[in-house]
């Protein structure tokens, strides 16, 4: 059901419009056609259920449309109530996508919701993992036995992982690909640096030296069980 999806994104286009334009008439009239959805469709209601799906059958591209709306979304809405129920959703839909280990979604979600707890280690992990060439050289994890697979294949009928492994073990790809067969990281350079991106992503980052040690340490007693 993309009902949810589809009003987060046109509450976040209008919510975009308005703030860009400097033409009175047409903030008018944005703002107009935004608090009709809100006031009479109840639309900001439908965004808390953006993310309903068939169990495994993850579209991971909506799951970037919608946090690429969350993010102007909340950074433009200043009714505390809104906010309020913008926030709800995005709860939902980070805690769905936090074992991916995506740090433009994290950001995003740090960002939107002011959360302490937005798995900053993790997003720094994500990025020191993935190659710095981009290259997109063919990978193949079907093989191992270290990784448990899901019983239930992807949407495109794929097998697929029950965890993400370490991003530099994983075929490069966009970010609305599926991290559980493959993962890449381009679109989280322009978040990452702005001046709020930084401060999120980057305070206490752990070192890359203790980076790898705890990334061994997991390999090992991957192995040893």
């Amino acid at each position: 059901d993309e009902t949810g999806l589809r009003a987060l994104h046109i509450l976040s286009h209008l919510r975009v419009a308005r703030h860009l334009t400097a033409n009175a008439q047409y903030r008018a009239r944005y703002e107009a056609a935004y608090q009709e959805l809100v006031r009479t469709h109840k639309y900001h209601w439908l965004t808390r259920n953006q993310k309903v799906m068939v169990p495994g059958h993850v579209n991971h591209s909506d799951d970037e449309l919608a946090f690429l709306s969350y993010y102007p979304l909340l950074r433009y809405e200043t009714d505390p109530a809104l906010l309020a129920v913008y926030k709800q959703s995005l709860e939902r839909s980070w805690q769905i996508e936090r074992p991916e280990r995506n740090p433009l979604w994290n950001v995003i979600y740090a960002v939107g919701t002011g959360a302490a707890e937005h798995d900053q280690e993790a997003s720094v992990r994500t990025l020191r993992e993935i190659p710095m060439d981009l290259v997109e050289w063919s990978v193949r994890n079907s093989h191992r036995l270290d990784v448990p697979v899901d019983p239930l294949s992807d949407r495109f009928k794929r097998r697929q992982a029950l965890i993400v492994l370490p991003y530099d073990e994983l075929p490069m790809s966009k970010w609305n690909g599926n991290p559980s067969y493959h993962a890449a990281w381009l679109l989280m350079i322009a978040l990452a640096r702005s001046p709020r991106g930084v401060s999120f992503l980057w305070r206490r980052a752990p070192s890359p030296s203790s980076a790898r040690s705890s990334r061994a340490r997991s390999v090992s007693a991957a192995r040893s069980s």
